[in-house]
């Protein structure tokens, strides 16, 4: 199952746009239609032991890239998970929010968010 999808942050300005088991040249065509034709040169020198990647580029456009769904579905859910904190931390970090014990709220309520959507998607 090869597919993308993009997960709209709602009160973020800024939308996430997932890659799932993409070849480079699908992805390259992914970026491409959605205007982005640079930013993300490390979603294609992924090493053999790495199975997904979170990049932000310079204007906040953020990739999410998992090069295959795993059999072991625990882990996969742990890779979700993974990504989706690092794309929690650079979003809220781009509006000001540091996570300290007064934002875990917003870090908590954005990383089930993008957990959820995730998975909907990759598994419907």
């Amino acid at each position: 199952m090869s597919k993308s999808f993009v997960v709209k942050c709602g009160i973020y300005p800024f939308d996430v746009l997932v890659s799932v088991a993409q070849t480079d040249a699908a992805l390259r065509r992914t970026l491409h239609v959605r205007g982005v034709d640079s930013g993300f040169e490390d979603a294609f020198t992924m090493s053999e032991t790495v199975d997904a990647r979170f990049l932000m580029d310079e204007s906040g456009k953020s990739l999410i890239r998992f090069k295959h769904v795993l059999d072991d579905h625990a882990r996969m859910q742990s890779v979700i998970a993974h990504e989706s904190l690092h794309a929690t931390h650079h979003i809220l970090n781009r509006v000001g929010i540091s996570l300290v014990p007064e934002s875990e709220e917003a870090f908590t309520y954005l990383l089930g968010y993008l957990v959820e959507q995730i998975n909907k998607r990759i598994y419907e």
